[in-house]
């Protein structure tokens, strides 16, 4: 059985009520949040597989409550010696890893940098040396309009 041809109207109609269907469908997979499970993939692939031990060698320096999310000043300061590279990563945000500073041998590794939270979270600074991967975490929480 074949179906009737479908008036000019009609087949208009069908068209548009398409097109918004499948933009729905594209634009919902746009926004969809990433797994949280991604933090620890982004983490295990900069420290190339290793793990990392807490160190109060390392300073992180961050307000606990941040008034505006899109700029947190964090620095990072270690006092371990040979230290080869730091790294800062945002655990809630969709690229956790917000940076990766490589440092010479004999220079003082520090950096000091403004990073994007989406929410409030824990960033992680991690020391890498030679001698292994250490680092320490802090807790921020961020005022949404203003409001805790």
């Amino acid at each position: 059985m074949v179906a009737p041809p479908l008036s000019s109207s009609n087949r208009r109609r069908f068209l548009i009520r398409l097109s918004h269907w499948l933009a729905a469908i594209g634009l919902s997979s746009l926004f969809t949040r990433p797994s949280t499970a991604a933090a620890p993939t982004v983490l295990q692939q900069a420290l190339e597989g290793g793990d990392w031990q807490p160190d109060a060698r390392i300073r992180l320096t961050v307000p606990p409550l941040a008034e505006n999310g899109a700029m947190v000043p964090v620095q990072v300061e270690s006092h371990i010696p040979d230290t080869r590279e730091l790294l800062v990563l945002v655990e809630r945000n969709p690229n956790p890893l917000a940076a990766r500073v490589e440092c010479l041998p004999g220079a003082i590794a520090r950096v000091s940098l403004r990073v994007r939270l989406n929410e409030s979270g824990t960033v992680l600074a991690i020391a890498r040396t030679p001698n292994g991967n250490f680092g320490v975490r802090q807790s921020v929480k961020v005022m949404q309009g203003g409001c805790g």
